[in-house]
């Protein structure tokens, strides 16, 4: 009788035996100074639009790899299109992506190349703040 009573208060809690992930992200404070975050970031922040999406095998598991053509950039971008890794699911921070549709992106430096997640994008949590801030960006690079 007992093991029931427990089995079911750990139901009623929500409890399963099964793993479970979920997404975090610690949330800045503050003022943020942009002009000095795009002069001090790691990573790609541009506007893009999603050219490919492809799911791959990488040793940290399945990952999406969004290949995006560049509409405009403010750091880190060196080339007309490029590649983004994510992780798959929103519960593990991934980001979905769009064919077609122009998007912002904020990715750092990683070991698969840039990446991106949920958590990048409390270092722009104004956009319009942004935009005044750093100006409207650079045209895509030629090459």
């Amino acid at each position: 009788m007992k093991p029931l009573i427990f089995a079911t208060a750990l139901a009623l809690l929500g409890f399963t035996p099964r793993d479970s992930a979920a997404c975090s992200c610690v949330p800045l404070e503050g003022k943020i100074d942009y002009r000095e975050f795009l002069q001090k970031f790691p990573g790609a922040v541009f506007e893009g639009t999603l050219l490919r999406q492809e799911r791959v095998e990488t040793k940290f598991g399945i990952e999406l790899k969004l290949t995006y053509r560049v509409d405009r950039h403010w750091t880190g971008i060196t080339s007309a299109q490029v590649v983004v890794y994510t992780h798959t699911e929103s519960s593990m921070c991934g980001v979905g992506a769009e064919p077609k549709v122009s998007r912002f992106i904020i990715a750092t430096r990683g070991p698969l190349g840039l990446e991106t997640g949920i958590c990048h994008y409390v270092y722009v949590r104004d956009r319009k703040a942004f935009l005044a801030a750093a100006g409207e960006g650079s045209p895509p690079p030629k090459r």
